[in-house]
């Protein structure tokens, strides 16, 4: 399920899907997933 929405983060517009699919599931546990994302997404932004 992450691996599908790293790949919706790739396309651009996926960032605002996870955050608020995530947001509406577990606001503290999936903040820090959020986060993890974010420092994941720099490596995949520039492929």
């Amino acid at each position: 399920m992450r691996f599908a929405l790293r790949v919706m983060d790739r396309s651009g517009g996926g960032q605002h899907t996870v955050a608020r699919f995530t947001m509406t599931t577990n606001p503290t546990r999936e903040r820090k997933g959020v986060h993890r994302i974010s420092q994941i997404a720099p490596a995949d932004y520039l492929i």
